[in-house]
C-alpha cells in the first residue's frame, strides 16, 4: 500500500491498550436476520468529531479505546491525527497535545492517551483511515462473531495496523468543541411494549429515583443499580427482537440497557426504551455516574433524533496565532478564547 507520492503507507504499533480497545466505524445494520448486532462506535458523535478533525468521511473507521486510555508508535508517515470523546490527556513525546485537535506525528513518534476523564470512550482517527478489511460493508469489530477489524478481535499490544494512506503533512490544524456530554440533563425514554406489565409503582421508581451506573457495563449492555423494577403482571414471554437502548428488566429487577453489541433477541420484559438521540450520551457514563431518567411521547423523540442526525462537528480552521492568541505547545494548538483546552497545559499522566 502506497501514500502519495509513492511512499509506502504508515502503521500505527499499539504498544499498550485496555482490553476493550477495538477498530470500530459506523457499525453494520441490516443483519440482525443472521443474529449480527449493527455494533459500530459507541458514540457515534466522537467517531464524526475526530473524522472531521483529520478530513476523513464522518463514518470511517477510528479505534475506539474504552476507558484505560492508549499507547502507539507511528511507523512511517507523517500522519495527521485526533482524538474525540470523552477528555483524556494526551503526550506526543512527552509533549502534551489537546484533545479535540488535530495534530501531525512524524515517523517514530510514539503517542500516549491517558485514562478518560469523566467519560468512557473515546475515538481516535488518522487522516485517510486504517487499512483493515471490509466485512459486510463495515470495518466494526464484533468479538461475538469474530469478524471485522483486526481479526475480528481486541487490539493487543504488538499490533500493527496499516494506514490507507500517508497523510496530513500539511495543511492548518484545527480545532472543535469537544463533545458534550450533558452528565447533570436525564435520559429521555418512551415506554417500552411490556410498560403496562410494570404498574405504577414501577414506573414512579424508574421516573423519579436515581440509578447508578454498575461495573457491569460493556458494549453489549449497561447495567443499572438502583430500585428494583417489579413486574405486577408475571407471565413467561416469547423472545423478541432488541433494540438499540431497550430497557430489559431481568427477574432481579435491575434494568439492562441495550447497547452496540447487543444481541439480537431477548426474553425479558422492556419497560422503556432511551431515546436514540441520548443513547450517546449514556454509553459515556462511566461505573458509578448517576442517571435519572425522564419518559417523552413519541413524537418528541423523533423530534430529538431528526435533530440528532442533523448535527455535525464545529471544526475551526486554526488562523494566525497572533490574531486569535493562540499558544502553541509542541504539536498541540491551545487557544485562548476555548477555556476546556487550557488544562492541557497541566504536567501529564497516562
Amino acid at each position: 500500500m502506497t501514500g502519495g507520492g509513492g511512499r509506502p503507507a504508515g502503521a500505527l504499533v499499539i504498544l499498550r491498550c485496555g482490553h476493550a480497545t477495538t477498530i470500530q466505524d459506523a457499525g453494520r445494520p441490516g443483519f440482525a436476520r443472521l443474529g449480527l448486532a449493527p455494533g459500530g462506535a459507541m458514540d457515534r458523535r466522537a467517531l464524526h468529531a475526530a473524522n472531521a478533525l483529520v478530513g476523513n468521511a464522518p463514518d470511517e473507521a477510528a479505534i475506539e479505546c474504552a476507558f484505560l486510555g492508549l499507547e502507539v508508535r507511528l511507523e512511517g508517515g507523517p500522519a495527521r491525527l485526533a482524538l474525540a470523546g470523552a477528555r483524556a490527556r494526551m503526550r506526543v513525546n512527552d509533549v502534551p497535545v489537546a484533545d479535540h485537535t488535530s495534530f501531525v506525528m512524524q515517523d517514530g513518534d510514539r503517542l500516549v492517551i491517558g485514562r478518560a476523564d469523566g467519560g468512557m470512550y473515546v475515538m481516535l482517527a488518522v487522516a485517510g483511515g486504517l487499512d483493515v478489511p471490509m466485512v459486510l460493508a463495515s470495518r466494526s469489530t464484533d468479538l461475538r462473531a469474530g469478524i471485522g477489524g483486526l481479526e475480528g478481535r481486541a487490539l493487543r499490544p504488538g499490533d500493527r495496523i496499516v494506514l490507507r494512506t500517508v497523510a496530513g503533512a500539511s495543511g492548518p490544524q484545527r480545532v472543535t468543541c469537544p463533545v458534550a456530554l450533558a452528565e447533570t440533563e436525564p435520559v429521555r425514554i418512551v415506554a417500552g411494549p411490556q410498560w403496562e406489565m410494570f404498574g405504577e409503582p414501577a414506573h414512579e421508581a424508574l421516573l423519579t429515583n436515581g440509578f447508578v451506573v454498575s461495573h457491569a457495563v460493556d458494549r453489549m449492555a449497561c447495567r443499572l443499580v438502583g430500585p428494583p423494577l417489579s413486574r405486577a403482571v408475571l407471565c413467561d414471554m416469547i423472545s423478541e427482537p432488541t433494540t438499540p437502548g431497550a430497557m430489559q428488566v431481568p427477574p432481579d429487577g435491575a434494568p439492562l440497557i441495550m447497547m452496540a453489541d447487543r444481541q439480537t433477541i431477548g426474553g425479558y420484559p422492556r419497560i422503556a426504551c432511551v431515546i436514540s438521540a441520548d443513547l450517546e450520551r449514556l454509553a459515556q457514563r462511566p461505573p458509578g455516574a448517576q442517571i435519572r431518567f425522564t419518559l417523552v411521547t413519541i413524537e418528541e423523540a423523533e423530534a430529538a433524533a431528526r435533530s440528532r442526525r442533523a448535527w455535525r462537528p464545529t471544526v475551526h480552521p486554526l488562523r494566525d496565532a497572533a490574531l486569535l492568541d493562540l499558544e502553541c505547545v509542541g504539536d498541540a494548538a491551545v487557544s485562548a478564547l476555548a477555556a476546556e483546552t487550557w488544562d492541557h497545559l497541566a504536567p501529564t499522566g497516562s
